[in-house]
């Protein structure tokens, strides 16, 4: 493994978190054994959960992408510029990504450049209709709302019918914060992120299903996960 690759690091979140993700796809997402298609993972950031999906769904192709800045920030202010999490020890993430994924995994494609607030590449929308899988893990919090937008609405419009959109994340519901702790939890984390960044804040359900709809798009299940989160399977309408 190379030394920017063995720099980079899992922050402990990601690692606490991507199994109680897996099992919820598992319950939620046709059989592992037989699920087969393109699928693309958004907001790879250092390839935590591709480790656990790859090789669970083997019959999947899998795309990893990630938000690459034009100025790399320096370590200590990963988060706070760019919502980024985990040790990143080398410039080039992308290929800090496939020593996770596809130097790993044989169903794992080179890492791909994707920012939510631009048009996605064309190695997604060349597959327009074709995709059977997107996933996209604590993102939606830390970037803005129009990235949310162009989330959905790109979905919508490469998903092949019957296709799933999964998001994991805080969330709130009804326009409130939730967890077994009344809300408080997400309630001060939603303050953190706005004083770190205005565009930045937890995303309400509703809003989010209703940008969905006009896509296409039907909210099919919303798990209860760790840490005060919300797991949310999407699935756009058969032809």
């Amino acid at each position: 493994m190379s030394e920017s690759a063995t720099a980079q690091q899992h922050h402990p979140s990601a690692l606490r978190n991507r199994i109680p993700i897996l099992k919820a796809m598992m319950q939620l997402l046709p059989d592992s054994d037989t699920y087969e298609g393109f699928a693309l993972e958004i907001a790879t950031g250092t390839g935590a959960l591709m480790e656990v999906l790859a090789p669970a769904y083997p019959s999947l192709t899998f795309q990893p992408s990630e938000y690459v800045p034009e100025t790399p920030a320096p370590p200590e202010e990963q988060w706070s510029q760019h919502g980024k999490i985990g040790l990143r020890g080398g410039v080039d993430e992308l290929s800090n990504i496939d020593e996770h994924a596809s130097k790993v995994f044989k169903n794992c494609l080179t890492a791909i450049a994707l920012d939510l607030m631009q048009p996605w590449p064309s190695a997604v929308t060349d597959r327009v209709g074709k995709v059977e899988l997107i996933v996209c893990s604590n993102t939606l919090h830390i970037t803005p709302w129009a990235c949310t937008v162009n989330l959905l609405s790109s979905a919508g419009a490469v998903l092949a019918p019957g296709g799933n959109l999964v998001l994991y994340g805080p969330f709130k519901v009804g326009g409130e914060f939730i967890g077994t702790d009344g809300g408080e939890g997400n309630r001060n984390f939603d303050v953190k992120l706005r004083s770190t960044n205005e565009v930045w804040g937890i995303r309400n359900v509703d809003d989010l299903c209703e940008l969905a709809s006009s896509s296409g798009l039907t909210l099919r299940a919303k798990k209860d996960m760790p840490s005060n989160n919300l797991l949310l399977h999407f699935m756009k309408g058969e032809k």
